[in-house]
């Protein structure tokens, strides 16, 4: 019963938009990060001789033609240099879809164990990111270094997220809900026909010069 009460808190406390949205952000910067990365490393890719060598690939692959004409030699040193630019667009590519699941992966671990300590504890403090951060180190340092690595990232990961817990908790308290607008004071009542003056002489000019 204890178990199946804290599954129901768990999915009660559970925010998909929230995971979703903390998946995409992250998601897209290992996109850039991971493109980045990929761009500078690759940027000695592209070079002469690796031109030259994609120029020798496609004479192998049209022995039938010499390439002897400058118009040819243009076309081959085009399509060669294609060749080369592609096989590095490629692996920019590859390496930012990698980052960005990984990244993706990471937020979204992140994001749900928080939810789910706050669900569990009934409390939205900074234990929350602690608990959070050490379940995501453990599982990366797990990944890396094995049991030691994940005592270690268990640990570093809890106090590295400890003060920026307690950061946003206190952004949080720091808001000022907005104040209600206080209401507007009920209109007095019109005087009744028994009780209304009578119009003045000079009243009864102006209303009708007035028309």
């Amino acid at each position: 019963a204890g178990l199946e009460d804290s599954w129901v808190r768990v999915r009660q406390g559970f925010r998909p938009n929230e995971v979703a949205e903390a998946a995409s952000y992250c998601g897209l910067f290992g996109v850039v990060a991971g493109g980045a990365r990929e761009w500078q490393k690759t940027a000695t890719l592209v070079t002469e001789e690796q031109i030259l060598q994609e120029e020798e690939k496609i004479r192998r692959r049209y022995p039938d033609r010499s390439f002897a004409t400058p118009k040819l030699k243009r076309m081959l040193r085009y399509h060669a240099s294609k060749e080369a630019h592609g096989l590095r667009m490629l692996r920019v590519c590859t390496s930012s879809t990698k980052s960005c699941l990984a990244f993706g992966l990471i937020s979204a671990t992140y994001v749900t164990a928080e939810q789910a300590s706050q669900a569990l504890r009934g409390q939205d403090d900074a234990l929350n990111s602690v608990f959070a951060a050490s379940v995501l180190g453990a599982a990366i340092g797990t990944r890396w270094l094995g049991p030691r690595g994940a005592v270690v990232g268990t640990v570093a990961c809890g106090l590295v997220s400890l003060p920026f817990g307690y950061a946003r908790v206190l952004a949080r308290g720091d808001v000022e809900e907005p104040e209600a607008e206080a209401p507007a004071p009920p209109e007095a009542p019109a005087p009744p026909e028994k009780d209304r003056k009578p119009p003045s002489l000079w009243g009864r000019l102006v209303k009708r010069v007035k028309g």
